[in-house]
């Protein structure tokens, strides 16, 4: 075994020990998950899915919770004397499903929302902290703003390509299916760049 594939081994081991030791080391799960699926090969994500008795989605709004996490900790958001101090509050306050979601719409990976700048990261975060808004309504909220009108072929094309990645995940795929399920992927993703550049 080479010095990756063993160093891949150990991030999901120390996932799965971090999962089972409940909720006082989800965040920890957090930051495992997104290197886990970071790796993202040969079906990583779907075997740490089996290991917690988890679902793909499941683990993958994990890692996302741990990607906003991550991205807030590196940006000087709430600027440099508070910083630290507002995001360990939030990060009490709020559940991994708030930062979850709004992982799904900074990181905007289907090009289905426009763009959220930085500080309207941040005016968020802080609304939902001081007016207890729960997952459900901050979600809402983002849909309402940042939602794109796309014709019905790049919904249809969107779900196929969700499907592909569950394809492209699982176990004992046939290298042949997987390639093409990659291809077929990564063509719908090129083509929806292209569309966004035009608009």
């Amino acid at each position: 075994m080479s010095a990756v594939e063993n160093g891949k081994e150990h991030r999901q081991e120390r996932a799965v020990s971090a999962y089972k030791e409940g909720e006082r080391m989800r965040w920890k799960f957090t930051i495992y998950a997104m290197r886990v699926v970071k790796d993202g090969k040969h079906g990583t994500t779907q075997t740490l899915a089996k290991q917690i008795n988890r679902s793909v989605d499941t683990v993958e709004r994990f890692a996302r919770a741990g990607r906003m996490y991550a991205v807030l900790r590196s940006q000087e958001v709430f600027g440099s004397n508070e910083h630290y101090h507002y995001l360990a509050t939030a990060r009490q306050v709020l559940s991994l499903k708030h930062f979850a979601v709004l992982g799904k719409f900074w990181e905007n990976t289907t090009n289905s929302f426009y763009p959220m700048e930085l500080v309207d990261l941040k005016d968020y975060l802080i609304k939902v902290v001081m007016e207890s808004w729960s997952a459900g309504k901050l979600e809402t909220t983002l849909r309402e703003k940042y939602t794109r009108e796309v014709p019905q072929w790049q919904a249809v094309a969107r779900s196929m390509r969700n499907s592909l990645t569950g394809l492209i995940n699982s176990l004992g795929v046939p290298e042949q299916i997987r390639w093409a399920a990659q291809m077929l992927q990564e063509f719908i993703s090129e083509h929806r760049k292209k569309e966004v550049q035009d608009e």
